[in-house]
């Protein structure tokens, strides 16, 4: 199952920090322990996805709840389900695949830690048919840059999931997070027309002082140069917590969607590559876009089979008095290359 794969990919040992410029799209990825905690919890990846049905790009940022048990592990789990179901029901409408994809994270890590464990989920959808959309649950943040007046501002598009900013109290303790159980409400937007930058943070990255991530956002040049900057201020401050975040330049993210001929699946995270290649075309019977996705749950993908080889058969003669079987369809079939590394010397020149 490509559910397992990614679980397993996202487990592998990795580095303190990391930081990966995806191969042609505008997208940085970083992310780095800090100067306190002794593990990462959390997880950051961009997946492309082109088959028969158009292409799209998701980015996600899932973060660990530290205070609860196991949050690496809920952090996999929760990042490796909500990719896996986005690609599940891709047929349906953008804000319905991605409730669809929250939900079944959510199940996936309550299945495991039965509510003791948990993990944020902040994510983009970019699509070439529809407009880019945000999905949020828990405290981490989406930023992006818009136009206001001739003047480049910074808006924060999510609201967080505590006592303070959900319902006005006093506290940062969350109300709800991937991994809760029953009741979750995963908070879905659009992007603004206008928006330029889009910025994917853990609550590692939150300790900057709000002017400081903006001025970074709006002035430096180039997509590794935020990363870099942002977490350098974290650091300056103490970094108590894992900083990490995706950084994506929207317009020509949604413009090399266009020009895509590649086909199959695509992972990226701060260190490496996934990538998974369709081997026959997509004829799984999927939902319809306007259906609920609750009714989808009889889809399953064929992952990690081999093709077989073609080897020419002779028709038999048609037996007299017998009726004829009507072959059946094939499920689609993946293979997979695993971990394309970063190379460390085109790492050392963009930074």
């Amino acid at each position: 199952m490509l559910n397992d794969r990614l679980i397993r990919w996202f487990s592998r040992p990795t580095a303190e920090s990391g930081g990966n410029l995806v191969a042609e799209m505008p997208v940085f990825l970083t992310t780095d322990v800090g100067l306190v905690r002794e593990e990462n919890q959390d997880r950051v990846a961009m997946m492309r996805v082109h088959a028969v049905s158009k292409p799209f790009v998701v980015l996600a940022l899932v973060d660990g709840m530290g205070g609860m048990r196991n949050g690496s592990e809920c952090a996999v789990r929760a990042m490796s389900a909500f990719l896996y179901s986005i690609i599940r029901y891709r047929q349906l409408a953008p804000a319905k695949r991605l409730e669809a994809a929250a939900h079944k994270a959510n199940e996936a890590v309550y299945e495991y830690s039965k509510g003791a464990g948990g993990a944020t989920l902040s994510t983009l959808l970019v699509g070439c048919d529809h407009p880019a959309m945000t999905l949020n649950v828990g405290d981490s943040r989406i930023y992006a840059t818009v136009a206001d007046n001739n003047e480049i501002k910074v808006s924060r598009l999510t609201v967080d999931d505590s006592l303070e900013e959900a319902v006005g109290g006093q506290g940062k303790e969350l109300l709800q997070f991937i991994g809760m159980g029953k009741g979750l409400k995963a908070h879905i937007d659009s992007v603004p027309d206008n928006a330029k930058r889009l910025l994917v943070t853990s609550d590692g990255v939150h300790f900057i002082r709000q002017e400081s991530l903006s001025d970074v956002l709006i002035n430096a040049k180039t997509l590794p140069e935020i990363a870099s900057n942002l977490v350098t201020l974290a650091k300056w401050g103490g970094a108590p917590d894992n900083a990490s975040l995706a950084v994506t330049q929207l317009p020509e993210l949604i413009q090399s969607l266009s020009g895509s001929q590649d086909t199959g699946v695509e992972v990226w995270d701060s260190f490496s590559a996934l990538h998974v290649m369709w081997l026959k075309p997509d004829q799984a019977a999927l939902p319809p876009a306007e259906g609920g996705w609750e009714k989808a749950e009889k889809l399953e993908i064929v992952e990690e089979k081999k093709a077989p080889e073609e080897k020419p058969v002779k028709k038999p003669r048609k037996p007299r008095g017998k009726k004829k079987e009507t072959p059946k369809e094939e499920a689609p079939q993946l293979t997979f290359e695993i971990d394309s590394k970063v190379n460390p010397k085109e790492e050392d020149s963009e930074k």
